[in-house]
């Protein structure tokens, strides 16, 4: 339709259609292209209400174009990208995918919005293969410390240890967030996690 209005209600309507239809899932991939940016505001929300691995790379390549000054649009692709990776299993299968860099850090950005084993894995390896500034770095941390599956616990106190050989109280900080997702799993601490303790201790 030629009335942007138009669109953007048709784009509100597959927000709220439970089921969709492979047609439907094209229509909102279309809305994400529309030149009108309310119209495209709508579509990515409605895309957000059906999280799905198939819609990460479209979500993904308007999260690059999206222009700096529409903090609204901004804010509306990155809650959707976080939806599309809280399903189990997505973000498992993005770290066997052959990511950018680009498409890396706008995944790590909203990973620390899903609480998951799934997430702390793949922060922990972007960690590990992409430098980020300290307090992004330590943000990505906590959040792993907290979820990340046990058998990756070791790796993490590794990391830690040297990457903040020289900042004790840092350390001492991420170890707690270590022990308490330990103690909301039910767990214990793995071996290499309580040889970091004693090291502070």
């Amino acid at each position: 339709d030629k009335d942007p209005s138009v669109r953007t209600h048709v784009m509100r309507v597959l927000s709220e259609t439970a089921d969709w239809t492979p047609g439907l899932h094209e229509l909102a991939l279309s809305g994400m292209k529309d030149a009108d940016a309310i119209v495209q505001r709508a579509a990515i929300d409605a895309l957000g209400q059906h999280p799905a691995f198939e819609n990460i790379k479209p979500v993904l390549a308007l999260r690059h174009q999206v222009p700096a000054a529409d903090t609204h649009l901004l804010y509306v692709t990155r809650m959707t990208l976080r939806n599309q990776l809280t399903p189990e299993g997505n973000l498992t299968r993005l770290q066997s995918a052959n990511l950018s860099e680009s498409d890396a850090r706008a995944i790590a950005d909203v990973a620390v919005a899903v609480r998951s084993p799934d997430a702390g894995a793949f922060l922990l390896k972007h960690i590990q293969q992409y430098n980020e500034d300290q307090e992004t770095l330590v943000r990505y941390l906590r959040h792993a410390a907290r979820y990340l599956p046990a058998g990756q616990m070791d790796e993490l106190a590794t990391f830690t240890r040297r990457k903040f050989a020289d900042d004790v109280d840092l350390q001492l900080a991420l170890f707690k967030s270590v022990q308490e997702g330990t103690a909301q799993r039910g767990a214990t601490l793995s071996t290499g996690a309580h040889s970091w303790g004693d090291e502070l201790a």
